[in-house]
């Protein structure tokens, strides 16, 4: 189910709209991903043990202890605790009946998140030129709580929750595109996030600009703008505020996948709420 929460009351011309996914994107922070698994029962002491062992692995490098190769396309916390939980016997319902809990009770974590640095200031720059979107896959139980910690609340013009991602993203892209009047120039939305599988490939296959956050460096699919963090990406975010076409346009990916994609990204060691896999 998609709710479309609008704040913004458009006229004049169509503008670009910026896509963004919630958790891992402008969400930063591993607790909620911890709380999530806290949430999760029944399991006995040695397997919980277990599971919040490997997940901490995970965190930590990408893979769990024991290098499971299910884990090597797992691109997040979250779909990687789902992963864990179901190897430890839990079923869906226990699963996402621990996420639920979790985000209703998102005091609990409240404070170790944040929003990544630069965000703030790119959203206040492109008021009234560019469509700010929050798109996530999260009820929305606690979710204004979430953005007044970020500091984002009045610079989100936009916000869907229950997005329903993968399966959905491209029916909800589609809407974005009409409700904007911008379905002829799909490259006028950006769609940025940290899960390729639910917040690229469908906009890139209609059309749109994408920036992909590779937290565990997956390689995943093509993507217009790749890096490790939001923070990386924001340059190239600017860059296709200013000239939607001419980004595109000097960014081709080809029908393969295999052209070369730009990136912006620092070191190498170093855009619902949020998607469970």
């Amino acid at each position: 189910m998609r709710n479309f929460r609008s704040t913004e009351h458009q006229s004049g011309p169509a503008r670009p709209v910026l896509m963004l996914d919630f958790d891992g994107t402008v969400c930063v922070g591993d607790d909620p991903v911890l709380a999530y698994v806290t949430a999760m029962g029944p399991l006995e002491p040695a397997a919980r043990a277990d599971l919040n062992a490997d997940l901490n692995a995970f965190l930590r490098g990408g893979t769990d202890r024991a290098e499971d190769p299910a884990m090597a396309g797992v691109e997040d916390g979250y779909a990687a605790a789902k992963h864990l939980a179901q190897r430890h016997g839990l079923t869906t319902a226990q699963i996402d009946a621990a996420y639920q809990t979790s985000r209703a009770e998102a005091s609990s974590w409240l404070a170790n998140v944040r929003a990544p640095d630069g965000l703030r200031a790119l959203l206040d720059d492109v008021t009234g030129r560019v469509s700010r979107v929050l798109v996530t896959n999260a009820p929305a139980t606690g979710l204004d709580l979430v953005l007044d910690r970020l500091g984002i609340t009045d610079c989100i013009d936009d916000i869907v929750t229950d997005a329903g991602k993968p399966e959905r993203t491209g029916a909800v892209v589609t809407e974005l595109l009409a409700r904007h009047g911008i379905s002829h120039v799909p490259h006028l939305l950006m769609s940025i996030g940290d899960v390729w599988r639910n917040d690229l490939a469908a906009p890139l296959e209609l059309g749109c600009a994408t920036a992909y956050i590779d937290r565990f460096d997956r390689g995943l699919g093509p993507a217009h703008l790749r890096g490790v963090r939001f923070e990386d990406l924001v340059d190239g975010i600017r860059e296709w505020a200013a000239d939607p076409t001419a980004f595109t346009e000097s960014r081709q990916i080809g029908s393969s996948g295999s052209v070369p994609i730009a990136t912006h990204t620092a070191a190498a060691s170093d855009v619902s709420r949020l998607p469970i896999q």
